[in-house]
């Protein structure tokens, strides 16, 4: 179920990528609103994949290559969604939904069986520990979009071309 869930999250966020984008170029309302409900619903959809990984592993979902592309991703995209929340930037979903589309995509590619934990891992910390550096990632993740932004923006403050 978790892996069907991850394949309609990955179609949901190329549905956002493109209205993202079309929402970068057009600059319309409406254009806008639908880009920021189909990302809401691919993360929607995509942390239900996650919670139904979860339950059926009986682990955190982070110990495997698929896990952490799809965990990375969500993380990018939720870290997205409250910067969204607290200020209003409508053009940052054009570089992050690429981002977690891509590592969606990945996850999608990746062997997606679920195997047991090592004992080594079996513990409290993996969860706290690996979650946390994530959650870091993603925040660069978004630090790295809102750089690139800054660099269009400044090049075409100098250029006196705005688009």
């Amino acid at each position: 179920m978790n892996l069907w869930l991850l394949r309609l999250a990955l179609a949901l966020y190329l549905l956002a990528t493109a209205g993202q984008m079309l929402n970068l170029i057009t600059m319309k309302p409406t254009a806008r609103k639908a880009a920021k409900w189909l990302t809401w619903l691919a993360f929607g959809v995509h942390t239900l994949a996650i919670l139904f990984r979860f339950f059926e592993a009986g682990y955190t979902p982070v110990t495997s290559l698929h896990e952490a592309f799809s965990f990375f991703g969500w993380c990018i995209i939720g870290l997205h969604l409250a910067f969204q929340l607290r200020y209003d930037i409508s053009t940052l979903g054009a570089f992050t939904t690429p981002l977690a589309l891509l590592m969606v995509l990945a996850a999608a590619f990746n062997p997606g069986e679920i195997n047991q934990l090592p004992p080594a891992l079996q513990s409290w910390w993996l969860p706290a520990h690996v979650v946390l550096i994530f959650i870091g990632d993603g925040a660069f993740a978004l630090a790295a979009a809102v750089g690139v932004m800054y660099l269009i923006q400044e090049r075409q403050l100098k250029t006196k071309k705005l688009g």
